[in-house]
């Protein structure tokens, strides 16, 4: 499932371990689970960062299909 036609794969793809992932849904349960199993702190932040990113993502996918409608 593609949420935005304009999405590029670079947005599909964790920078916290280089996995890719077919969709957003995908990649956002993929941080919770490593965020779940992070061991310090500072692997936590990033992860966080990686997941403002990823919902940043879905803020302009969603608002992108509202323009359409």
């Amino acid at each position: 499932m593609v949420i935005s036609e304009g999405m590029t794969d670079d947005g599909l793809v964790c920078k916290h371990c280089k996995k890719r992932f077919e969709d957003l849904h995908g990649l956002q349960t993929h941080l919770g689970i490593v965020r779940k199993n992070a061991e310090s702190f500072e692997e936590i932040r990033k992860i966080d960062e990686e997941r403002a990113r990823v919902k940043k993502l879905w803020k302009e996918a969603w608002a992108e299909i509202k323009v359409k409608r």
